[in-house]
């Protein structure tokens, strides 16, 4: 008899399992005393909204191969999750949906999302996310503190993110607007595009073009080995620039009455344009090289530019 009863509760249990592939969802849990949400869900698209709530809702479709959906409180923690196979032979099937869901969590909680091929939007939240995703698109708006966005196809999307605030992705494009705080970008063959209120500034690539527009800096390193960089910048008192570049081409547009020391150097063909002061780069005679040193204002600031073969031109906005 127990061993009957036993079986009749797996039976339902698994009923119940796949009984979510496709199905509708509407749940919500109160916050308790969570600080932290983490979403799991491997493919579709996922809407995460801030809120002033006390609760955390979730709202949508489950994905067609969905085998459960995990929506629970574990100490500070709660666990959204999409349960899929472990097989991923079917994932490819242009018939079959991923999920489809919005997801509101109080703004004061901090958000971590896991994806493969899952889009997802997050907007207003004030203890930082963190975002990781395969060939996703993420879309990031109005958040603060530490912010950690990491994919390796997909486009990184940014408005008003402040606080310590990294993106990067390796094929992806990164396109960042009235970000603050301190930013780090990284690509491997993406695009590089920013305009920010940022104070300290990095930006990697290996291929990818980089294009910055930045408001006023303290701290600018900006590293590249073929993608050309176009940077428009302020300098405050006691800045300090770092740029090198392997094949890859600087064009540096200075704001007015910019005050730095500034010493350029390119390598085995590179050029300098000097268009901010008359000071002429000086060619070695010992090979295709060329070096210019010279100060504006009273050079509190600090600029240095490094190429083997691409060319440096400084402008005057």
């Amino acid at each position: 008899m127990r061993s009957l009863i036993q079986l009749i509760l797996l039976s339902v249990v698994l009923v119940s399992s796949m009984a979510y592939a496709g199905e509708k969802v509407s749940e919500t849990l109160p916050l308790n005393d969570a600080s932290k949400v983490i979403i799991e869900n491997q493919r579709g698209q996922v809407n995460v909204i801030g809120s002033n709530d006390n609760f955390v809702s979730v709202e949508g479709e489950l994905d067609d191969d969905a085998q459960a959906f995990i929506f629970e409180q574990s100490g500070a923690t709660i666990t959204i999750k999409v349960q899929m196979p472990n097989s991923k032979r079917n994932w490819g099937n242009n018939d079959k949906r991923g999920s489809i869901l919005t997801i509101t969590i109080p703004r004061q909680v901090r958000v971590g999302f896991n994806g493969v091929s899952s889009d997802i939007e997050i907007s207003d939240f004030i203890q930082g996310v963190d975002i990781k995703t395969v060939s996703g698109e993420v879309s990031a708006k109005h958040l603060q503190k530490n912010i950690d966005i990491n994919t390796i196809s997909g486009d990184i999307e940014s408005e008003l993110l402040s606080g310590k605030v990294q993106l990067s992705t390796v094929s992806g494009d990164l396109d960042d607007e009235k970000s603050s705080g301190r930013l780090l970008i990284k690509s491997v063959s993406g695009s590089i595009k920013t305009t920010t209120n940022a104070k300290e500034v990095s930006a990697e690539t290996v291929s990818g073009d980089i294009k910055l527009n930045l408001a006023s800096i303290d701290e600018l390193s900006v590293s590249s080995v073929s993608g050309d960089s176009d940077v428009s910048l302020l300098l405050n008192p006691q800045a300090t620039v770092k740029l090198s570049s392997v094949s890859g081409e600087f064009t540096l547009k200075f704001a007015e009455r910019t005050q730095a020391n500034f010493a350029l150097k390119t390598n085995a063909g590179g050029s300098i344009k000097n268009k901010i002061t008359k000071d002429k780069a000086h060619r070695s005679k010992f090979g295709p090289n060329e070096k210019l040193s010279f100060t504006t204002g009273d050079g509190n600031g600090s600029v240095k530019v490094t190429t083997v073969s691409g060319d440096i031109i400084l402008l005057a906005n």
